[in-house]
């Protein structure tokens, strides 16, 4: 009812849209493409990530990168390009960037090196693409580069931490342990669309 609703609410300008590379397009087609680039649920997945969304609210309340006890906790991990900065000047810039919802490539929340997303303590860049398994349109940024020689160690001493632990590249078997402690990944992947061990 809600795709509809949208397609009926926005018909003159969807159909002027599709029309602009094709003008012979029929309304019909229009139709059917619009309803097969927007599937079932789609809309209210995008309202509740919206920052006014049940779950865009709940996320905003949660810093993106934390340190407790000597644990940096976040999402994708850090790189060196965002180690010179304070932990609540990154809280800061995702928390604008989400509620703001930037889409741009630079934006902190769609940056490969960036917390959300950066994958180079996780795995090699040339498996790191084919392993995201992004839900249905879902927007991956390029792989990152792979860290070099002591990048975990610069990030670890640039927050005065021991370990930082990661999530967002599943390990499905299980808890991964690496670098002598200084790096945990706890992402095993338990969703149906990765089937992983529960951890």
């Amino acid at each position: 009812d809600l795709r509809k609703a949208t397609f009926k609410a926005n018909q003159k300008a969807l159909l002027a849209a599709y029309r602009a590379p094709d003008p012979n397009v029929s309304e019909a087609q229009v139709e059917e493409a619009w309803f097969k680039q927007t599937p079932l649920g789609m809309l209210e997945h995008n309202a509740a990530w919206r920052a006014d969304g049940r779950i865009g609210r709940w996320v905003l309340k949660n810093p993106a990168v934390a340190l407790i006890d000597g644990n940096l906790f976040v999402h994708g991990g850090l790189s060196t390009a965002y180690a010179a900065l304070p932990i609540d000047e990154i809280n800061r810039r995702v928390a604008a960037s989400l509620t703001a919802a930037d889409q741009a490539p630079t934006a902190i929340i769609s940056d490969p090196n960036g917390p959300l997303w950066y994958r180079g303590f996780a795995m090699p860049p040339a498996s790191a693409a084919a392993s995201a398994a992004p839900s249905e349109g879902e927007a991956v940024p390029p792989p990152t580069a792979t860290p070099g020689p002591g990048e975990l160690d610069a990030v670890l001493k640039a927050y005065g931490a021991r370990r930082m632990v990661i999530a967002h590249t599943p390990a499905l078997g299980g808890i991964v342990i690496a670098d002598g402690g200084r790096l945990v990944r706890i992402d095993t992947g338990i969703s149906r669309a990765y089937n992983g061990k529960p951890s």
